[in-house]
């Protein structure tokens, strides 16, 4: 009998063992399992680039998976298909090239071309919360983009993949341009030529503007919005700061993109044959993408060509009556509370001018680039196109002297002579008697 309850209590006590060794077990594997998490999410938070792209493919297998792409037997082009990616740059004609894209979509669908923003508001119109429902796939752009500013502004939109997939599986042609992938690095190369490989066909079309040039319109565009609480520099001041910046290894900021760098990146994986120039000095963009460039795009060059004048999106601003306004604000001839009066202002200074005076801003005083700057400006311009010409020699052929082009463009790196202009008693009496005014 002892024997018997001996070995019963032998038994419990293997039995309270053993769920201890469970629990004890559970608990280890409970800590070991946070800490693998914890250090897993660590891991993603310092890869999120990478993570991206998983997330992306996992997104992807599973839409195709659950066949939410189209039947690939669906109409097809017939023949070899094409992906064209038009990378801009910045201030190249690219807004105008997607606002056309825009107008003649219907066109481009019956030369088979096809854009994932269209498809993507189609057919996941609910589904979609984050990209920009047009016709620049920045959204698109920003998932082969490594920058953080970037995808945070313009978060990378996994529907439009999705969407050039359906493009894809249907033997269409694929039309993208995002302006965005002027920043992008070696590994968003490799991402979007493994993403491109769905099609036939690649061409990788990028525009090319002398740097000069590039630099005058960027400074405009960056300028033109301006509210009363950022005012910008001068397009003096700019311009020094960005030859300072200049060089080609990292040419030359956050606001202009070294062509020559971009090209060599997207060289790697597409091939220099693969890439098509458009020369922003020679051609009108439209009409060089959708009748010079594109494969087979004849009912949308017909419909182009037709048009007597293609308008010109975001158009440059005349900057001058604005800084007018701001050097009357500086000189205390009138006080201004809101960005709605500012715009009011500025409309009144350039009345004044062009219709009382009878003159235009050109002929108000100004202020120049000292000769030292406009010559580094035309020698880091004159390196620029001298190694596009080298990587591209005949895309810059026919093209006006650049040295007589830069001297004849220089007026529009010059600023309004605030003091001279404002000691004339009929501009400080334009200024005091719209001060009287409930501005």
């Amino acid at each position: 009998m002892n024997l018997h309850l001996r070995r019963r209590q032998q038994h419990l006590v293997n039995n309270n063992n053993n769920e201890e060794l469970v629990v004890t077990r559970k608990r280890i594997s409970s800590r070991m399992m946070y800490t693998y998490c914890k250090y897993l999410a660590i891991a993603i938070l310092f890869s999120g680039f990478l993570y991206s792209f998983l997330a992306i493919g996992i997104y992807l297998g599973e839409a195709i998976s659950d066949k939410v792409l189209s039947d690939p037997s669906d109409e097809t082009t017939g023949g070899p298909t094409y992906a064209i990616i038009h990378m801009g740059p910045h201030k190249t004609g690219s807004t105008t090239i997607q606002h056309a894209s825009k107008k003649y979509i219907e066109q481009l669908r019956q030369d088979q071309y096809e854009m994932p923003w269209a498809v993507n508001r189609e057919k996941f119109r609910e589904k979609s919360t984050v990209s920009r429902q047009n016709q620049n796939q920045v959204n698109f752009a920003t998932c082969f983009i490594p920058t953080d500013h970037e995808r945070k502004k313009w978060p990378c939109d996994p529907d439009l993949l999705l969407s050039g997939l359906d493009i894809a599986r249907r033997r269409k042609n694929l039309f993208v341009s995002a302006e965005a992938f002027d920043k992008i690095d070696l590994a968003g190369v490799d991402m979007l030529h493994s993403y491109l490989s769905q099609w036939d066909n690649v061409m990788i079309v990028i525009s090319y503007r002398r740097f000069y040039s590039l630099l005058a319109s960027i400074y405009n565009q960056l300028t033109k919005g301006r509210t009363l609480s950022h005012s910008h520099g001068s397009i003096i001041d700019f311009t020094i700061a960005h030859l300072k910046e200049t060089n080609y290894q990292t040419l030359p900021s956050q606001h202009v993109s070294s062509l020559p760098n971009l090209l060599e990146r997207v060289n790697t994986q597409f091939g220099m044959d693969n890439i098509t120039i458009i020369n922003y000095h020679m051609n009108d963009p439209v009409e060089a993408m959708f009748c010079q460039t594109i494969p087979n795009a004849v009912h949308t060059c017909n419909a182009i060509t037709q048009l007597s004048h293609i308008a010109v999106a975001n158009p440059s601003k005349d900057l001058t009556y604005d800084n007018l306004v701001y050097g009357a604000i500086e000189k205390g001839l009138i006080s201004i509370t809101t960005d709605h009066k500012l715009s009011e202002i500025s409309l009144a200074a350039r009345t004044y001018q062009e219709n009382t005076l009878n003159l235009t801003s050109s002929d108000l005083s100004h202020i120049c680039l000292p000769s030292d700057v406009a010559n580094d400006l035309l020698l880091v311009s004159l390196d620029y196109e001298r190694k596009m010409k080298k990587l591209f020699p005949r895309v810059l052929e026919g093209m006006n002297d650049l040295e007589s082009d830069f001297r004849a463009t220089l007026s529009k790196f010059c600023k309004v002579d605030i003091e001279k202009t404002l000691s004339d008693e009929g501009w400080r009496n334009l200024f005091q008697s719209l001060n009287t005014t409930n501005y």
